[in-house]
């Protein structure tokens, strides 16, 4: 399973001809604009970051409100984002459209990117066949629509989305109703998977969308189908597991 949750500083990578103790600087730190080396760039809150198989970087920017990609050459270039804060651009240049505070992204085997617009309260897609952005899920600030499709429902707060394994669902840590939401990708409709919208710490192997949460802030699933789910202030790691109950993994 990989997690991916957000980074929270300049983005570092481990060198793969250094010694494992050894870190080097990834991205970030220097004045450089786009299609710069990386390490030479200058990013704005750098955060959520994952990996295409082709090996190829990518991440977004909570203030910069773009998704940039890094290649396997070291080369930065911006993907998405006109670097102006907004709502706009669904349907045409990914490079013309507007963002506000992404914190995080999943790339679908299809190589389809998928953004957590955190202050949008949306879930938007970057088409890697079209180059085009479209909405998947919200509208505005709220709570409603679970059973309905996505695209129509309301969430507050998208810190995180992550692709179940096989990239048919995504995950959304829909922070302000304090639920975890799930999305099926072919049907489009959204349900709740953890979380009854009050503050609180769940009863291990109690039902997970009847009970509360504390701030579910990232999420992400394995293999076996266990959706892990990180809540900060809650200091803990929880699991809902395929049957729909809730235990704490770490914390307290």
């Amino acid at each position: 399973m990989r997690i991916r949750f957000a980074l929270m500083v300049t983005l570092l990578c481990l060198s793969t001809f250094a010694r494992g103790e050894n870190i080097v600087l990834f991205a970030g730190g220097g004045s450089g604009g786009e299609n710069v080396v990386a390490a030479s760039a200058k990013l704005a809150q750098p955060f959520g970051i994952d990996i295409d198989r082709a090996g190829n970087f990518y991440f977004v920017e909570i203030d910069g409100h773009r998704v940039c990609q890094i290649d396997k050459g070291g080369l930065l270039t911006r993907i998405a984002g006109s670097g102006t804060k907004g709502v706009a651009g669904d349907g045409g240049d990914p490079l013309k459209a507007e963002f506000n505070a992404m914190h995080n992204l999943a790339i679908a085997p299809s190589g389809d990117i998928y953004l957590a617009d955190t202050l949008n309260h949306r879930v938007r897609k970057l088409d890697a066949s079209h180059k085009q952005i479209s909405t998947v899920a919200g509208t505005d600030k709220g709570f409603s629509g679970d059973g309905g499709p996505a695209v129509k429902a309301q969430f507050s707060g998208i810190y995180c989305a992550s692709l179940d394994p096989a990239g048919q669902r995504l995950y959304v840590a829909d922070l302000d109703n304090r639920r975890i939401r799930k999305i099926d990708l072919q049907s489009g409709i959204v349900t709740t998977a953890a979380g009854n919208g009050e503050k609180g710490v769940p009863a291990d192997g109690a039902v997970a969308a009847s009970s509360p949460l504390v701030d579910p802030r990232a999420v992400a699933v394995d293999k076996a189908g266990n959706v892990y789910v990180l809540e900060r202030s809650g200091h803990a790691l929880r699991v809902v597991d395929p049957s729909g109950k809730i235990r704490t993994v770490i914390g307290t």
